[in-house]
């Protein structure tokens, strides 16, 4: 017969997933991830957390920035919060244990946009969408921007601007003189577009599988004149980034 005393004195990490949702950009969550009693417990990111950076906050530990695939050790006794390392606004889910195969071919993370006028030249004014915040583009294969818009008699642009955050950068773009990069898009008048591709030096269309040329964050502006605005089919924008 199994020692009562032996049995009782195992010690299961509870299996358990934590998720918190709309986090803001390098801000704590509300997932706390505890240690056990007498022993480490072991966690993970979860293949369908839109986050794909996070670190630990408190416990003493040394702060380890973690992704996809790697484990994240909690000390016994110790209590640590989950903070957003990423650019991007999204979801953070986490799991018990280490699951080495964790990591998501592909997310999709709405983004909101503010608008202003701004002037152009021989006058009027053109309407200017900008993103609330960045893509974060480290580690993607692809990226692409998704939207419905139907052009009316004057093109669309849009600019993506990406920038370096912690990777060396040793070029200067032509376009904003600074340490970024500046890759242009345009939707031709009278056509009915969804995406464009975010990477430097992308094609002007979809064909191409190519693993894009990133930055740490990428951001982008909508540019259209308001005398001929296009008709959005809809309003929504999205990241998709692919791994």
């Amino acid at each position: 017969m199994p020692n009562p005393q032996i049995h009782s004195s195992l010690h299961i990490q509870p299996k358990s997933t934590f998720f918190a949702p709309a986090v803001k950009p390098l801000a704590n969550s509300n997932i706390k991830l505890p240690g056990g009693k007498d022993k480490p417990y072991y966690y993970c990111l979860g293949a369908d957390s839109t986050i794909p950076f996070i670190s630990m906050q408190g416990g003493g530990a040394a702060q380890k920035i973690v992704t996809w695939g790697e484990m994240i050790e909690v000390l016994p006794g110790q209590t640590v919060t989950v903070k957003n390392e990423s650019y991007m606004e999204g979801d953070i889910s986490v799991n018990s244990g280490h699951d080495f195969a964790a990591k998501p071919a592909r997310i999709s993370l709405p983004v909101n946009t503010t608008e202003k006028l701004i002037p152009i030249p021989f006058g009027g004014f053109a309407v200017q969408l900008t993103s609330t915040f960045p893509a974060d583009t480290r580690t993607c294969r692809r990226g692409y921007l998704k939207f419905q818009i139907q052009t009316a008699t004057q093109i669309v642009q849009i600019q993506f601007t990406g920038k370096p955050q912690k990777h060396s950068f040793i070029g200067t773009d032509l376009v904003t003189g600074l340490k970024t990069y500046t890759q242009d898009f345009e939707i031709p008048a009278f056509t009915q577009a969804g995406s464009a591709p975010m990477g430097y030096g992308a094609q002007n269309g979809l064909g191409n599988l190519e693993p894009m040329a990133f930055t740490d964050q990428v951001g982008w502006q909508l540019v259209y004149p308001q005398a001929t605005p296009p008709a959005f089919i809809n309003s929504l924008f999205f990241y998709v980034l692919e791994y």
